[in-house]
């Protein structure tokens, strides 16, 4: 089952990975029309609010993934100090608060979408606000839930927590690996 739920998550990421590097293609295909209009001395403010519109949905499409495996932005600094046994109980407690405020930021984003019905984009009157708003609930209905699933996971072991001594000792390990097969196959000529 979690194999199934894990294979799952990899294939969300690759369509997300998809979708938010054709987001960000069009992004910059749209502000390079807008430069280049403004230069010509035409008007194209639509193209300014749709590269708006696709970054908010970039960045509301990436966190929850970015929940999921744990690498929103984070200060680790005090974390790392702690005993192994205390850190895993301080990680848990803070991706239960995650998904507690994603639920809370989903209910405010629920209302803004009822609120706004009806209501079209300034510039491109052919966009509903709230389809934005759509897309921004769904997204943090699935940080709350990928938040309590990698809270669950941490606490089977099923996911791990790697300090940055970890991380860095791990780095040093591969180079010195790297460095003594690069001494060996030159002292082999």
């Amino acid at each position: 089952m979690r194999q199934h739920l894990k294979s799952g998550f990899r294939k969300l990421e690759r369509a997300v990975t998809i979708v938010n590097g054709a987001l960000l293609v069009g992004i910059t295909l749209l502000i390079i029309i807008q430069v280049v209009a403004r230069k010509a001395g035409i008007s194209l403010a639509g193209t300014e609010e749709l590269a708006r519109f696709s970054y908010v949905i970039y960045t509301f499409l990436a966190w929850p993934i970015a929940c999921l495996y744990g690498s929103n932005i984070s200060i680790t600094m005090l974390l790392d100090k702690w005993k192994k046994k205390v850190r895993l109980m301080l990680l848990v407690l803070f991706q239960l608060i995650m998904a507690g405020f994603s639920m809370v930021a989903a209910y405010s984003a629920f209302l803004q979408m009822k609120n706004q019905m009806g209501v079209l984009a300034p510039s491109n009157d052919w966009f509903h606000m709230n389809w934005l708003y759509a897309v921004v609930f769904i997204c943090l209905l699935l940080c709350a839930l990928f938040s309590l699933v990698r809270a669950i996971f941490l606490v089977t072991g099923d996911m791990v927590y790697v300090t940055q001594d970890e991380q860095n000792e791990k780095i040093l390990e591969e180079g010195k690996k790297q460095f003594e097969e690069l001494e060996e196959k030159e002292g082999d000529k």
